[in-house]
């Protein structure tokens, strides 16, 4: 029996020392970027990884000026046409907007991007009023910058992301598998599909992150968000015909078209969201010419669901900047509203513009654009 518990106290000293091991060579491996080339190019760290490869592919030295912003700039804008025009100019301007994108993933593709890219000259903030709503977006946004490897510290990811013991993904800044916890159950769960869209990802130029542009046509106008609960009963309809990403975008409007208007009265928590924003924009500027464009967002969101706090706080930003005059500001949040057509012709979705919406938010910001290439010739 003494014989047997020496046994036993040695074996487990060594299991214990194995995983301990283990653990710390698994984390050694996500943190020198090792997992990448199996993350699902579906995942937010996916994208990331995507947008890496890309660029590595394109020629870091050869990107001059970069649109950073969330899904509203990645699919709202021509980047094609955009890319184009820059060439005129002598430059690539390169979109470089991924969907989800919220303050703490700008702030570390940014501060890549300048350690990384050592052309660039320009960088476009493009953000609608949403992303003025809060400070953070929620733990997603650490599989995002994961593989930015470096350039957030701990102290930050928790500043827009707060430790939540229940969510393995907030673990992350301490121990980075953490963050890939999502990507690695839908690994185990089917390996062979995995591999599958790894395989279909890879046959895929992926150039064209740095470009997309979708042109999709439909828009919102077959049911009216100005009786909200009339169109909500349409969309209830069996036989309605109205596609499926329009029907999603019209039911989200009209649901939020009902609910009571915040008269919430911003205060200090939206003056340090003020000051996170500004900072961050003049301590770009510090490097290179930075410009700061504001997107257009549904009405009714703007009016409902981001009013008071968000408007204020993208007023607040605009107006700081525009009087210290170090930033170019374009404030085009009104852009839709102010057009004789209906605003429902230009969406996509409750979100994202469709063909039309995209082709009158490039042709407006364009003499922007080109003014800001010229001062980078």
């Amino acid at each position: 029996i003494y014989l047997f518990s020496i046994l036993m106290k040695f074996l487990t000293s060594r299991y214990i020392l194995f995983m301990l091991l283990a653990i710390v060579a698994l984390e050694v491996a996500f943190r020198v970027g090792a997992y990448e080339p199996m993350v699902s190019p579906y995942s937010h760290s996916g994208t990331t990884v995507t947008l890496k490869k890309a660029l590595k592919k394109f020629g870091k030295d050869k990107v001059n000026v970069a649109t950073f912003g969330d899904s509203r700039a990645a699919q709202g804008l021509d980047n094609v046409a955009i890319y184009k025009a820059s060439r005129e100019f002598g430059l690539a301007h390169l979109k470089m907007s991924m969907p989800g994108s919220h303050f703490l993933t700008l702030r570390a593709l940014t501060s890549w991007s300048l350690d990384e890219l050592s052309e660039l000259r320009g960088i476009v903030v493009a953000v609608s009023p949403a992303n003025f709503n809060d400070i953070g977006n929620g733990a997603y946004e650490l599989a995002k910058v994961l593989p930015l490897r470096n350039e957030t510290s701990a102290k930050e990811m928790y500043l827009h992301v707060p430790f939540d013991s229940t969510d393995v993904r907030t673990y992350a800044p301490f121990y980075t598998a953490a963050g890939y916890s999502e990507d690695i159950k839908d690994l185990l769960k089917d390996p062979n599909s995995r591999l599958e869209t790894l395989g279909r990802r890879n046959r895929r130029d992926p150039l064209n992150i740095l470009y997309y542009t979708g042109s999709e046509e439909t828009d919102l106008c077959a049911a009216s968000t100005h009786d909200p609960a009339k169109c909500l009963e349409e969309l209830q309809q069996p036989d309605s015909e109205i596609p499926q990403r329009a029907r999603n975008g019209l039911k989200y409007l009209c649901e939020v078209a009902l609910r009571d208007k915040s008269d919430a009265v911003p205060g200090q928590a939206e003056q340090a969201l003020i000051d996170e924003w500004v900072l961050f924009l003049e301590a770009l500027s510090s490097k290179v010419q930075v410009m700061l464009v504001i997107l257009p967002d549904h009405s009714i969101l703007q009016e409902k669901l981001y009013t008071p706090r968000a408007m204020f706080v993208a007023r607040s930003v605009v107006e700081r900047l525009q009087r210290k005059a170090v930033i170019q500001v374009v404030d085009l949040h009104d852009l839709i509203v102010d057009q004789e057509e209906p605003e429902c012709s230009f969406y996509l979705d409750s979100r994202h513009l469709n063909k039309p919406g995209k082709q009158l938010l490039t042709e407006a910001l364009l003499p922007s654009l080109q003014e800001f290439w010229g001062r980078l010739q």
